[in-house]
This record gives structure tokens, sequence and C-alpha cells, in this order.
């Protein structure tokens, strides 16, 4: 059976819109990225997939489910109206998670959609602002770090975070060590084995010389 995500409102026979899988799969994704629970993630996974099982056809996304009748049922648009793309934070949402699961990756997600929703947002950015956003980085700026999940709970480490959510994947790992890496798709660029060396990392180092003046 389908999933459906309930509301105070939904009715037996409701149908499913896009916008709550968005929705339900971004939240699931930050709020692995802030707790490091597993089981937030998963359901991120499984609901991106579900997206694209059930809401896509031949790389077009629907704003309600693909059983709907075809005069319930229209493509989705990048468009912010009242509120963000659904679109277009499921095309951020994708370009960030397939640094952890390859088959988001955009080519194979989107296929030849992906760059014809590029040239629409172009033509006016004013009314596609959160698409404006989901391509503001080319996709080989977005980098993964991976640190220990004991630093979840470290000051220091909280207050580094939230200046990384945006070029950053955040992931964690339940070794007993203090190991960390950077990393693009396809290979680790950067490591360390402490906190103090990751925040080297993106703190510049104090000048000596006016430190003693």
């Amino acid at each position: 059976e389908k999933h459906v995500i309930k509301h105070v409102t939904t009715q037996a026979s409701t149908r499913l819109y896009l916008e709550d899988y968005v929705t339900f799969a971004h939240s699931m994704f930050r709020l692995y990225e802030v707790t490091g629970l597993d089981t937030f993630l998963m359901n991120a996974k499984e609901t991106i997939a579900f997206i694209k099982r059930e809401f896509m056809q031949e790389h077009q996304c629907f704003i309600s489910h693909l059983s709907s009748s075809v005069t319930q049922n229209l493509p989705a648009n990048l468009n912010d109206e009242s509120f963000r793309s659904p679109l277009a934070t499921l095309l951020l949402l994708t370009s960030r998670s397939s640094l952890l699961w390859p088959e988001f990756e955009t080519k194979e997600f989107w296929g030849q959609e992906w760059d014809e929703l590029i040239q629409l947002t172009l033509t006016n950015p004013i009314a596609h602002g959160e698409a404006l956003r989901a391509f503001t980085y080319p996709l080989n700026l977005i980098r993964k770090l991976e640190v220990p999940k004991k630093w979840i709970n470290e000051p220091k480490f909280q207050e580094l975070r939230s200046h990384l959510f945006s070029r950053f994947v955040l992931c964690y790992h339940e070794k007993e060590n203090e190991h960390w890496e950077i990393c693009h798709r396809t290979a680790c660029e950067l490591s360390g084995d402490s906190l103090e060396k990751l925040m080297a990392v993106f703190y510049p180092a104090k000048n000596k010389t006016n430190e003693n003046s």
C-alpha cells in the first residue's frame, strides 16, 4: 500500500501530494544532520525513493500521485508562489543526498530535466528563489563531512556545524577515535584526528605578531 503522511485534516480517501513527501524527506535529512540518529537518515532515503517511484514519470515530477487522474494532476513547477517550490526543494535535496547515495545522482535521478530546470530558473530568478538556491553551488562544490557521532553534544562543534549546512552534508561514525574527513564525490581530500584540527580548517589562525602587541 501507499505510505500516507497523515495530518489532523487527513481523510481516508485523501490524495497523496508531492509537497508533503518532499517536506518530510527534507526535515528527516536535516534532523539526521542535527541528531545523528540513523532512523531519520533512513526515513529520508526511503521517502526520496518513494517520490521517485510514485510521483515521477520519465524524469518529470508531478504535484500529486501518479495514480491521480490527468485532470487532477499537473507537472510540478519551480514557482515559489506563497511558499518555496517543493520541486526546487527536491532538487536541492537530491543534489546533497547523492553524496551519500549514488542512486540519487542528478543525471540518474533527473536526466535531461536537470539542465532544463537550470535554464528555466535563469529565465526568471526572482520567481524561482528556492531553485536559484538549489543551483547556487555546482555539484562538485558540495562536500561530505564525516565526524565522530560523540561530537554532536560538543558546544564547539555545534557552533561550527551551524555554518556548514549549506556547503556540506554531515554524516557521523560511531568509532572510538576522533577521525574526521572531508570528501567530494570521488575521493577524500582532507582528514584529521581531532576537533581542533577540523576547526583550524575553517577558522584562520590568529596573527601572533598582533597577539603579542
